[in-house]
Formats: structure tokens, sequence, C-alpha cells
């Protein structure tokens, strides 16, 4: 009896061996599936702003962002209002904390890293593309809101395009929130480009994001 048990579990064990030969070939690829990690950019974390003076615009940079959150923020800067700072101030108020990034309209008075934009596309980085689902928004001119355009346009890794789209920001007053943007099919991306408009806007003018939500894949 126990010599016949022994002898059908071998039966069953190699019956299952053979199954799982006919299942899956020898020269099959190896599937591998990208591992996601969500994502919120608050731009809270950075350096104490130096001491305002009133000659200084109402936001106060803190320097480039660079790499953060897994994502090189090129052209864009850490950015501490002067309101957190200077007792009734206004302005465009961060959608979290008392800081957002910003970036410049003039292409004269943009960083040294040039174009705004978020990028995978940076020394040693193990992330290989990521997707964006989301940002908070807006503009300034002289201290104050300003009504602008933020247009987003992407690449994916095999070259292709994503976009553009466009997102208006409409000013009502000395002091007003940041808009959200809800964005569309912007996945598997090396890079996405942001452009401060319309084309005859005022060259002064900045452009702000914060709560960027993404995902980063590797």
């Amino acid at each position: 009896m126990v010599k016949s048990l022994a002898v059908l579990g071998a039966t069953i064990v190699g019956m299952l061996s053979f199954v799982q030969a006919l299942a899956v070939p020898d020269d099959a690829p190896t599937v591998v599936v990208p591992v996601g990690l969500k994502q919120t950019a608050l731009f809270d974390n950075h350096a104490d702003p130096p001491v305002p003076v009133f000659s200084m615009p109402i936001d106060v940079d803190c320097g480039p962002i660079n790499v953060y959150m897994d994502i090189l923020w090129k052209g864009m800067n850490f950015t501490k209002t002067r309101a957190s700072v200077i007792d009734n101030f206004q302005g465009l108020i961060p959608n979290t904390g008392e800081s957002y990034a910003s970036f410049y309209q003039e292409h004269d008075r943009r960083s040294e890293q040039g174009k705004p934009e978020m990028t995978t596309v940076f020394r040693d980085t193990t992330i290989t593309s990521f997707n964006l689902y989301s940002f908070f928004y807006g503009c300034e001119w002289n201290d104050v809101p300003h009504s602008c355009t933020i247009t987003i346009a992407g690449k994916t890794p095999s070259g292709d395009d994503v976009g553009p789209q466009t997102f208006r920001f409409e000013n009502d007053g000395q002091e007003q929130e940041m808009v959200k943007a809800v964005v569309e099919d912007f996945k598997d991306l090396l890079w996405i480009t942001f452009d401060i408009g319309p084309e005859d806007l005022d060259t002064d003018v900045y452009g702000y994001i914060d709560s960027v939500e993404y995902e980063v894949f590797s």
C-alpha cells in the first residue's frame, strides 16, 4: 500500500513537470513588468530663503530644483512666497505649504538649464519613464496673479510626441489660488516641457506649478 502511494506520487509529479514544460517553451522571452511609484512633488524641501527686502519681487527664489523626487526639474526654481515672510502680502497662493516651482516666460531670463521641463534624462538615474496625471498652476506679473496659459508637451522613449495640452489661468484679484490641471494621456514619457503663453504675453510673467502628481517607472 505504501509502495503504491509512493509510485502514485511520483507519477503525479512527473505529469506536472511535463505539463509545465509544454506550457513554457525554453526560448520564451522573460517578461519584465515596470515597477511604478506614484509621487506628489510639493516643492517644500528647500533651504530657507534670504531675508527679503521691499525691492525684491513677491516671491523669493531659493535656487534651482535640479533632481527632486526622481525627476530632474530643468529650468525651474524652488520658490517661497514673499507673503510667507512678510505680513499682509498678497499674491498667488501655493496649493500646499508656502512654496512652489517657478519658471520664466522670457527666454533671455530663463535659468541656465534652459527650457522648463520635467525629465528622466540625467546621470545615474534608474528611472526609465514616467506618467503625469495632474498639477496645480498659475502665473504672476508685477507681484500679482496674471492671466496666462500653460502648455505642456512630451516625448516618449520611442520618440513619439505627446500633446500638446494647454491650460488657461484667469486672474480675478491680487490674491488667488492656483488651478488644478488634469492631464490626459501623458504616459510613458522621457520628458515634458512647460511653456507660458500666449505669445504676446508680457515677458516678465512667471509661471508656477505645485502638487505635481506623477508616477515613475524603473
